[in-house]
């Protein structure tokens, strides 16, 4: 981790302040936005075509911004999520320090990007935030959420449920074709 450290001795000063409180401001904008004019997401999406032939370059920042839960019927779900996003980017920052989780960030924003151009599908944020979560449950194993407010589950069991789930969907992806 040599490399590491020089890099961020160099742009450690670039650094954003608990970068993920802004991602989820702009969401829950963007989630507001979308309840006064509901097309808006169309506009949004990380959609290779439209950047490449279309040159709607806002498309390579505007897919991070758009919610998990896009009506009314989820914000009690997008509020949960706001909260338990925030909670593990903060208790992230605290343990690698503000330069490695942007670099964390940037990375896996890269690689949505990158597989969004690379298999031609219109990308979204959800990886990104799985691989958040997961850098979370590798940490801290043992610690202890309340599943639906009620049923205590450590974060590895949590982690190796959305492991399966991803496997699972990559699997049925390749079987099925639909990449």
């Amino acid at each position: 981790m040599k490399w590491l450290d020089k890099l961020e001795r160099k742009m450690g000063r670039f650094a954003i302040q608990r970068p993920v409180r802004y991602l989820i401001f702009a969401k829950a904008l963007v989630f507001i936005i979308g309840l006064i004019f509901p097309n808006i997401y169309e506009f949004l999406y990380l959609t290779p075509e439209k950047v490449i032939f279309e040159h709607q370059f806002w498309r390579l920042i505007s897919f991070v911004f758009i919610p998990s839960y896009i009506d009314f019927t989820g914000v009690v779900w997008l509020l949960i999520s706001f909260y338990f996003y925030w909670f593990i980017s903060t208790m992230l920052e605290n343990s690698w320090g503000t330069f490695r989780l942007n670099l964390y960030l940037l990375i896996g924003y890269l690689t949505a990007v990158g597989g969004s151009f690379l298999f031609g599908v219109p990308a979204t944020d959800q990886y990104v935030l799985d691989c958040l979560f997961l850098a979370y449950a590798v940490l801290y194993p043992n610690m202890q959420v309340l599943l639906f407010f009620i049923i205590p589950i450590k974060m590895k069991w949590l982690a190796i449920v959305d492991v399966a789930m991803i496997a699972f969907d990559v699997i049925s992806y390749a079987i099925h074709g639909t990449w």
